[in-house]
């Protein structure tokens, strides 16, 4: 199988999976298990090695993961439509509602 068609079939199952684990925290929230996931979702997260380290609480390394995630998808589609897309015609760039 071609590498594209690899990497195309990986980013669609991404969102399932993103889709279950929201699924399943809403679910946590708001059941008995609220004071479990509270504290697992306020839990420090360490990671280093030496005098380097980087301390967070596990939210803020979701979040970040996050919105990497959502920088690495969008970047693409950007150059796709800036090269080949609606933004590459003359007008399309600057006015984006006067694109065709």
């Amino acid at each position: 199988m071609r590498s594209h068609v690899l990497f195309a079939k990986a980013v669609l199952q991404g969102p399932q999976y993103k889709w279950v684990a929201l699924a399943l925290s809403v679910v946590a929230a708001n059941s008995p298990l609220a004071a479990l996931y509270a504290l697992l979702h306020h839990l420090s997260l360490h990671i280093g090695f030496g005098t380097v380290a980087i301390e967070a609480p596990l939210i803020d390394w979701i979040n970040q993961g996050l919105l990497t995630d959502c920088f690495l998808l969008i970047g693409p589609h950007t150059k796709h439509e800036i090269t080949s897309g609606t933004l590459s015609e003359q007008w399309g760039g600057r006015c984006p509602g006067n694109s065709r």
